[in-house]
Parts: C-alpha cells; sequence; structure tokens
C-alpha cells in the first residue's frame, strides 16, 4: 500500500530517567487489540495487572445495528515513574458488516501531551479515506485499504470459524492504523489452540479455552521481524477472561473482572525499576572518554537484537555474549545543507510526519532563528541541540508524549520531547534527522546508583554519517555513555522490538577509553568520522 507523502508518523520515545508512557498505553493496547472482543451490549470489564499490582483497567464492547457491528476498546492507564504521575487513554473502535468487512474506524489516545484521533472510512471500491487530528493540524489523505487484512469482528468470526478444540491452527492477517507507515497497516499472526484449562480469575477458578497468538511486526529500521507471543483464555462464547502480554522480563495480565473491581484506584507501580540496566562500574564525567565498551551476556532464552551503526559497533564473543563498543563520530567540517544527495533513506529523513511538523510555519521560523547565518552543517545541527535545550523550559513529566509543534507551543516535556523538536528543526533546514531511543548512564536515578535509564535523542546525518544530538544534555550532549537499541522513522511500532531487550541483558563489564588528544575540529570525547 503506497502512503501519500503527507501521510507519515513518528514515533513516540522513552523518556528520559522515565519509563515511556506512551510505550506501555500503546505495548498492550496493540496486543489486546487482536484480541476478538465479543461482549454483546453489556460491556466487558478487564483489570490490568503488572507484577501483582492493578496498573489500569479496559471496557470492551459488541453493539450491532441492523447489518453493522460496531466493537470498541477503551483503556486507562495510571502511570508512576518516581513520583510523577501520567493519565493515559486511549480508545478504539471498528465498524464492520454483520459479516466482518471492514467499514471504518477510529482510534482516539491521550498520552498527557495533547489529545491524537485517526479515523477512516473504507470505500466499496477498497479506497479507505484517513483523517489524522494531532498537534492542532488536521489532515485528510487517501489510501487503498490492504486486501484481506481483519478487524474485530472478521478475526472473532475467523475464530468461530476454526473453533477452540486442542490443535487448530490458522493464519490471520490484521488491520492495525497505529501501522500504516511500518507494514502498510497489516501484520500477520498464527493462532492456535491449546488445552481447556482451570485458570484463577482474581480468586474464582473456571473453566477456559486457551489460544496461544503469534504476533510477526516487520521492523524496517532494525532489518528484523519481531515475534510477539501471547496466551488469550475465553469460555466456549469466545469471551475473553483472561490475558497475558509478555512485557520485557514481566508478563502484563489481563483479567476479566466486576465493573467496581475494574474501576477501582490504581496500586503504586513504579515503572522505571523496568527501564534500569545496572552497570558494573561509575563511569567518567561526559566528555571524558573516547569510547567505552561493554561486555553483555544475554539473560533471554531468545536472541537479542542490538544495532550496529556510525556510533557502536556490536560483535557477538559466544552464544551468550555481545561486546558492544559506543565511540561516537564527529561529521566532517565544511558540509553545507541542505542534504542534495539522491539517497531514498536519507531523503526520507527529512520529510515532515505526524509528530515531526518541520513544514509547520513556527518550526521553520525557530530552525531559521537556530542555525541563524551558518552554513555547516554540523555548526547548525550543535546549534539546534543548544536552540532546543534552552527553549524547553519547564522538565514536566507528567507529559506522555507531545509532537514538535505542540512542544513550540508549550515549551515543556523531556527527553522525548527534546528529541523530537530537536530532529524536526533539523529537518526544517533541510538536515536529514531520525530519532533514537536506547539507554543512557546516570549516576543516581531515584536512589539507584550507577544505571543505564531509558532515553531518547537524535541523530543528524551530516557528511556520510549519523552524528548523535542529545539537547537534553547539551553541551556535552551524546557520549558513549548512549547505548541505541532502536532508531525509528515514523512509527511508534518501529520500537516494539524495546520490550524483547529491556530484561533481557546484563552488563557484566565497561572499559572506559581515554580521550584522543584534541585539535580545533575535535572534541574529547568524539573521534573522527571514517572517509566516505
Amino acid at each position: 500500500m503506497k502512503i501519500s507523502k503527507t501521510a507519515r508518523f513518528a514515533p513516540k520515545l522513552i523518556q528520559s530517567r522515565r519509563l515511556p508512557a506512551w510505550f506501555i498505553l500503546g505495548w498492550v493496547s496493540f496486543v489486546l487489540g487482536q484480541s476478538p472482543v465479543r461482549a454483546e451490549e453489556k460491556p466487558t470489564y478487564m483489570a490490568i495487572f503488572l507484577d501483582g499490582k492493578k496498573v489500569g483497567h479496559s471496557i470492551r464492547t459488541r453493539q450491532t445495528a441492523g447489518d453493522r457491528v460496531i466493537t470498541t476498546e477503551e483503556m486507562n492507564f495510571t502511570v508512576y515513574r518516581a513520583a510523577q504521575i501520567t493519565r493515559l487513554y486511549t480508545k478504539e473502535t471498528h465498524l464492520e458488516s454483520t459479516d466482518g468487512k471492514p467499514l471504518g474506524f477510529e482510534m482516539i489516545q491521550d498520552t498527557g501531551g495533547g489529545l491524537q484521533k485517526r479515523s477512516g472510512v473504507i470505500r466499496p471500491n477498497g479506497q479507505m479515506e484517513v483523517t489524522i487530528e494531532i498537534g492542532g493540524t488536521k489532515q485528510t489523505i487517501l489510501l487503498n485499504y490492504p486486501p484481506g487484512a481483519l478487524m474485530n469482528e472478521g478475526l472473532q468470526l475467523l475464530q468461530k470459524a476454526k473453533g477452540l478444540a486442542e490443535g487448530v491452527e490458522f493464519e490471520a492477517v490484521v488491520f492495525r492504523p497505529d501501522m500504516l507507515e511500518t507494514t502498510g497497516g497489516v501484520l500477520s499472526m498464527t493462532v492456535k489452540g491449546g488445552p481447556k484449562k482451570e485458570i484463577d480469575l482474581l480468586g474464582k477458578k473456571v473453566q477456559a479455552y486457551e489460544t496461544s497468538t503469534l504476533l510477526r511486526i516487520p521492523l524496517p529500521f532494525q532489518e528484523q521481524v519481531q515475534t510477539i507471543r501471547t496466551v488469550n483464555y475465553c469460555d466456549e462464547n469466545l469471551e475473553p477472561l483472561k490475558i497475558l502480554v509478555p512485557f520485557g522480563d514481566k508478563m502484563l495480565e489481563l483479567i476479566a473482572c466486576e465493573k467496581e473491581l475494574a474501576l477501582r484506584p490504581e496500586d503504586i507501580f513504579d515503572f522505571l525499576s523496568l527501564m534500569t540496566i545496572a552497570c558494573p562500574a561509575a563511569l567518567p564525567p561526559a566528555g571524558t572518554a573516547s569510547a567505552i565498551t561493554y561486555e553483555i551476556s544475554i539473560l533471554s532464552p531468545d536472541k537479542i537484537h542490538i544495532p550496529s551503526d556510525d556510533n557502536q559497533i556490536v560483535e557477538p564473543l559466544d552464544d551468550k555474549r555481545l561486546l558492544l563498543t559506543v565511540r561516537p563520530v564527529v561529521p566532517p567540517a565544511d558540509v553545507p545543507f541542505p542534504y542534495t544527495g539522491t539517497d531514498p533513506t536519507i531523503l526520507e529523513a527529512l520529510k515532515p510526519t505526524e509528530y515531526l511538523q518541520s513544514n509547520d510555519p513556527k518550526i521553520l521560523e525557530m530552525a531559521r532563528a537556530a542555525v541563524g547565518s551558518t552554513t555547516d552543517a554540523a555548526k547548525a545541527a550543535r546549534q539546534i541541540e543548544a536552540f532546543v535545550k534552552g527553549y524547553i523550559k519547564d522538565q514536566n513529566f507528567s507529559i506522555g508524549y507531545a509532537s514538535a509543534r505542540e512542544v513550540a507551543e508549550s515549551r515543556q516535556g523531556d527527553c522525548s520531547e527534546h528529541a523530537v523538536l530537536t530532529a524536526a528543526l533539523c529537518r526544517a533546514v533541510g538536515i536529514p534527522a531520525r530519532l533514537v531511543s536506547g539507554l543512557v548512564y546516570v549516576e543516581n536515578l531515584a536512589g539507584q546508583k550507577n544505571v543505564f535509564g531509558g532515553h531518547a535523542w537524535a541523530e543528524a546525518y551530516i557528511g556520510g554519517v549519523w552524528t548523535g544530538l542529545d539537547a537534553t544534555r547539551a553541551p556535552q550532549g551524546y557520549g558513549p555513555g548512549h547505548i541505541a537499541l532502536a532508531r525509528g522513522n515514523g512509527n511508534p511500532t518501529d520500537f516494539i522490538n524495546l520490550t524483547s531487550v529491556f530484561g533481557s541483558f546484563k552488563i557484566e563489564k565497561v572499559t572506559v577509553l581515554p580521550p584522543l588528544p584534541t585539535t580545533d575540529k575535535k572534541t574529547p570525547d568524539q573521534t573522527p568520522a571514517a572517509p566516505k
């Protein structure tokens, strides 16, 4: 499916020193959205637990009106992050015919940074009119609905036709409005029937049919296909009873319950603990090392993906150990901008997106003010990094995620807000930019000493290399204490693989390389880019 140049989606990234609020909500709604809804008229309530703590709830409904079926999933999360609270909400509605033909959809999300809405009407000829509202802007585009992709009622009918017997197995393709750019709006799944067994529903023992689901999600930026395994339990009417969703090294449980229990206040669970990794030794201050090597042990039985790029190299030591070397590059001097090359990947990193509104008048004005009369791309990028550092005045951690345009208006946010504004300003002046999520070293994080916490930053493409820009840490910015785990250019699903990485490895040893002799073209914590 071809997507209009104006219909691009940008990733929502990890908060500096905080678990990404948007990511928790998006991850669960993404997986739960693949489970058939069978609540006829009367809502089904589910409480959401993580590590035994209630962190949210969902309300699921199915209504019929003539020859049409409307299924709705509402989800609420309360995220505590080092005494800061973010309340998250999403609502997804599917409109289908009674025989499972897709007719339309709507997705509303509120991650604390503003209300986002995507809606679509599917015409009889297979075209889909999609309207996107975010950051105070609205656009309508015409796409082709992916042939054969099922929505909720269609998936439920397929499941009913195949039955619930143990050993039954079938394939399906399902539609996801939040995956238009990454996969054309679809993902594939394998559903396999398991045994009928007794399960515990908050102290109540019931008999349930087990099905396991394997979701396959292409991640172009990671050049891999992410697989997600979930376990679902339902009754003979396909009424959902319990859903198990992996989240790092823990398990989210969605359990059917009475309305009163589902809507009771959430427990206090500090999500910060989920996205930290211990460092075996204290690292030196930023700017005092040219590179750092990390010996990593893999704890997961499955393989994990840590990317190699211009700034870090990953080498296998054996089946369960990796050697990661982070050595930031310095872009060459005297590279003009805007970029005039023809590489399609780099050109993609120049386009405005849903969250990187680089063609917005205010963003363009800010970008010109940041670079001034500079004609050197590397200097311009550093000036943008410094500009963003000074521009965002309020480090308000109650915001889950905001677009560059919203940050430009509010002047508040955490690392993801710094990252989206940095990337948007770079694109606005013709410097290709993308967003990166991963880890950054901190000496003290909510009482934890010498740890790596979830973080987001930007990269700019200058003179043949991607150079890191971290406005939250300017003027030192990006350094060897940063570990990139994923990159993206348009959709939150670019970062789904993070859930399989966090909690799946341990840093056993670090080796710090001293700074190189400085020149007028280098800084102590960086090494020159290799000739291209």
